[in-house]
């Protein structure tokens, strides 16, 4: 599998991309840049191409995107469990309903009633989602505050309630625009840069 770090909207360039990967499946993971005006929406992607949202993307328009993998779920065939969204440290600079969406994290509810038992009944290889757990955040990424000085957002405390019960062999994710690989608890943690993209064998990639 192929998986592609942010694009914010670099459609060209993500469509240059995987129109010539065709010997497997590609997964980008959020911050697709859906649903920004200014912002042309690409239609459906031809090949095994999918996409997972970050908070730079509009929920309402990835929905209706026949390449978009959904809100959260798992895909049997790879092992993989996924979830998007992730909180904007910047939202007080954008615009809402232009720029930034109130609903670009899932609620607390779905988190906390239908993923996290989802996950833990699964139990996965593969881990991807558009931003990390919350203790990776700290001990490993800049120590970042949203901009109204809290912490860690819903989707991270989740995401770490989630890593804490069970830790799956690989975690992609990006949001950060930093690469990184580091091995926490036995997960190998992947971040992607912007543009970034990360192969490996689904039978031999640890």
């Amino acid at each position: 599998m192929i998986f592609i770090g942010d694009i914010h909207g670099y459609f060209t360039y993500y469509l240059d991309l995987v129109k010539n990967i065709t010997h497997t499946p590609t997964v980008q993971v959020g911050d697709f840049g859906l649903g920004f005006r200014a912002w042309d929406e690409p239609t459906k992607i031809d090949g095994d191409h999918w996409f997972i949202r970050g908070n730079h993307d509009d929920p309402a328009v990835c929905k209706k995107h026949p390449n978009y993998l959904g809100d959260y779920g798992y895909r049997k065939e790879w092992d993989m469990f996924f979830v998007g969204g992730a909180d904007s440290i910047d939202k007080r600079m954008r615009v809402e309903g232009v720029s930034w969406w109130r609903d670009e994290e899932l609620s607390y509810t779905t988190l906390d009633k239908v993923v996290l038992p989802m996950y833990e009944a699964i139990k996965p290889r593969v881990m991807v989602t558009h931003t990390c757990p919350m203790k990776l955040r700290f001990n490993v990424l800049p120590i970042w505050v949203n901009d109204r000085g809290e912490g860690p957002s819903v989707t991270e405390r989740a995401l770490q309630v989630m890593f804490d019960i069970h830790q799956p062999d690989i975690w992609i994710f990006g949001h950060w625009h930093k690469h990184l690989d580091v091995r926490k608890n036995g997960t190998r943690f992947i971040c992607l840069n912007a543009l970034q993209t990360f192969e490996f064998d689904t039978e031999n990639y640890l």
